[in-house]
């Protein structure tokens, strides 16, 4: 099987890879964690709440600045229990330019292997002058598998500190 690349070239996938990730799949799994993030709820598959420790300094800014990057569709940001605002890196740094440090979540691309997706948030910090480097907060990471046609958190997810 081949894929096409757009330029008129195909790419075969790689022996023994998996498959494509379906971006409505990536969309869903998104939205969860988001959702779990945001209204500090359990994901499902789990009873822990999802607590990012630095949070509450992201939702400083209302509505919540989530970058355009790695997102599989704005969908993803539909019905949250917080407005979410959708920017792209050129809007993210304008704004931090106008106000000053702004905070913001980030995903960071999708991670498939054959029966799970593992799924990372971060929360990032824009600085008013492009030329300094964007500053990491905190993050989750949790590896989703479905299970009889839901997907559910493989294990409870995991903290990090950028």
């Amino acid at each position: 099987m081949t894929e096409s690349k757009g330029n008129g070239e195909e790419r075969r996938p790689q022996a023994g890879a998996p498959p494509p990730l379906p971006q409505e799949v990536l969309a869903h799994l998104q939205h969860a964690l988001l959702a779990a993030v945001l209204s500090r709820q359990a994901l499902p598959g789990s009873d822990r709440p999802v607590a990012l420790p630095d949070l509450q300094f992201v939702l400083g800014g209302e509505p919540v600045a989530l970058a355009e990057q790695n997102l599989a569709s704005r969908s993803v940001v539909e019905g949250l229990a917080r407005p979410v605002r959708v920017l792209r890196p050129k809007e993210l740094q304008q704004e931090a330019e106008r106000r000053g440090e702004l905070a913001y979540l980030r995903f960071q691309p999708a991670e498939k292997d054959d029966d799970s997706i593992r799924l990372t948030l971060e929360a990032r910090i824009a600085r008013p002058d492009p030329s300094e480097p964007q500053l990491g907060l905190s993050g989750v990471q949790a590896r989703f598998v479905e299970i009889d046609g839901r997907w559910e958190v493989a294990e409870e997810p995991a903290f990090f500190a950028v």
